[in-house]
């Protein structure tokens, strides 16, 4: 039995959301060990929209840029730290290990070259903490 056979039994029985995300990121960090960074990003697209989320993996340089360009729009002129500096504690107990989660896929974005991937996850991670 390979170690992804056991995953894959493992992933069938884990149903609690918070079990699943830490399921996921030991998972995530097996990949990155293996440096399966392929697999990652395809792990990634498949969490994220386990959880809700929409993440495209061949989003454009021009569809980041706007993506950029909203979430400055968001910060309304202020200072990217004060805005930081505003954000109150994240009571979403899941947030924390998802933005974890998503800077590992990122990582694994960026080690294949995947480059607008990677930052499309890091502009998803800063979005989600000003939300929490």
């Amino acid at each position: 039995d390979t170690i992804e056979e056991h995953f894959n039994i493992v992933d069938r029985y884990v149903q609690n959301p918070r079990h699943r995300l830490e399921f996921h990121h030991i998972h995530i960090n097996s990949l990155n060990n293996k440096q399966q960074f392929d697999a990652i990003v395809k792990n990634c697209l498949v969490v994220m929209n386990e959880y809700g989320y929409s993440v495209n993996e061949h989003v454009t340089e021009e569809e980041v840029e706007a993506k950029l360009q909203e979430l400055e729009a968001s910060f309304c002129g202020r200072h990217v730290i004060d805005v930081f500096a505003s954000v109150g504690k994240c009571e979403d107990e899941l947030l924390p290990r998802l933005l974890e989660y998503i800077v590992m896929a990122a990582i694994g974005a960026y080690l294949v070259g995947n480059f607008p991937f990677f930052s499309s996850l890091m502009i998803l991670c800063v979005q989600q903490t000003l939300r929490h």
